[in-house]
């Protein structure tokens, strides 16, 4: 192998990206090499049989391309605490042909570049970049797989571990979306905690996120979402819709039970992912009718996003990996798929089994 001269750093801010991230510092520092991060942001895909989301607006795919540039540059100051000569490289186009003509333009040694490791029909939509890149690259590539958590069972385990300080409270546990009755459940178990259900959704139309709404009929708008909404009569519907959606899933997967009593106790909210801050703020407005003493948000991954929102009036909200604002939740979990609506029923009643 040549001498490592430069390198270039693939990045999509995932997970995987941050672990390919870590060896790229590492063969930087060993070879005394330039290394390059490059961010790819691909065109919104168009809608077709196999269910892929529909073309972002034009001010939203502004606000994602602004968000990527400032997340990168951000990283790249950080990066330069150990490799000084790091650069950032924001491109346009498909990911894995820009990434390999970066890699030429640049005079690359050495290409580095996350992998999700799934397999099937996942391993193709979010594999590709990487196999193409290996077999089209003009220079070594070295693959780095990696995610945070295996499943929603040991986030939710980490989750607590993170949580063990609040052990003598005596706290409820309150998971707000499906997914993190799964998480909760661990939480609940291993902290001894009684557990019970709020589930949320979020409001969206037309590619915005107008904020969201919660079982019992509450719901919490972003700042100017009316503004981009559609018209009135549709908003209307959204909301009927979300609402009856949300009674149906708490009834399948609850039954007729309501919360239990959370007056003056502390109140652990919990969800498999915070992406964005309406879904735990609507959740806040709903529980503190019931009188707690104390809201702590906690999620295994929450993006930059979310997080800052929350913790301006919930300091001490508990996360353990980041996510960049247009990353998605499914990037930190090899198993990501949707628990059915039987597998919740069985979390919720081992917590009932625990508590009993």
């Amino acid at each position: 192998m040549n001498p490592v001269r430069h390198i270039l750093l693939a990045t999509d801010f995932s997970p995987a990206s941050e672990r390919a991230l870590a060896s790229a510092i590492e063969l930087a520092e060993r070879f005394d090499a330039k290394l390059t991060l490059v961010h790819v942001l691909e065109p919104a895909p168009y809608p077709h049989a196999i269910g892929l989301p529909m073309p972002l607006p034009v001010e939203a795919f502004n606000g994602r391309r602004q968000g990527a540039i400032h997340h990168l540059e951000s990283t790249v100051q950080e990066v330069r605490k150990r490799v000084p000569n790091a650069h950032a490289l924001f491109c346009d186009g498909t990911a894995w042909r820009t990434i390999v003509a970066a890699a030429k333009e640049v005079h690359a040694d050495i290409i580095v570049v996350g992998s999700h490791g799934r397999r099937g029909i996942p391993h193709r939509l979010l594999g590709s970049v990487a196999e193409r890149v290996v077999r089209l690259s003009p220079v070594p590539v070295l693959t780095v797989h990696g995610f945070w958590f295996e499943d929603r069972v040991q986030a939710g385990r980490e989750l607590a571990a993170a949580l063990e300080s609040l052990r003598a409270q005596s706290p409820a546990v309150v998971a707000i979306s499906p997914g993190g009755i799964v998480v909760g459940t661990e939480v609940a178990r291993i902290l001894g905690a009684s557990f019970d259900v709020l589930l949320t959704d979020r409001l969206t139309s037309e590619g915005f996120t107008l904020g969201a709404a919660c079982e019992g009929g509450l719901t919490h708008f972003a700042p100017g979402a009316v503004q981009k909404a559609v018209a009135a009569e549709n908003r209307d519907h959204l909301l009927t819709d979300t609402r009856e959606k949300l009674e149906h899933d708490a009834t399948k997967i609850r039954g007729t039970a309501s919360l239990g009593d959370l007056w003056r106790r502390t109140v652990v909210v919990v969800s498999d992912a915070f992406l964005d801050p309406w879904r735990p703020l609507v959740a806040a407005d709903a529980l503190a009718k019931l009188g707690p003493d104390r809201l702590v948000f906690a999620a295994p991954v929450a993006s930059d996003e979310a997080l800052a929102e929350l913790k301006t009036r919930f300091p001490d909200a508990v996360v353990l990996h980041r996510l960049h604002a247009h990353a998605d939740a499914s990037a930190a979990y090899r198993d990501f798929s949707a628990p059915s609506a039987h597998r919740l029923t069985q979390c919720i009643r081992a917590t009932e089994v625990v508590a009993a």
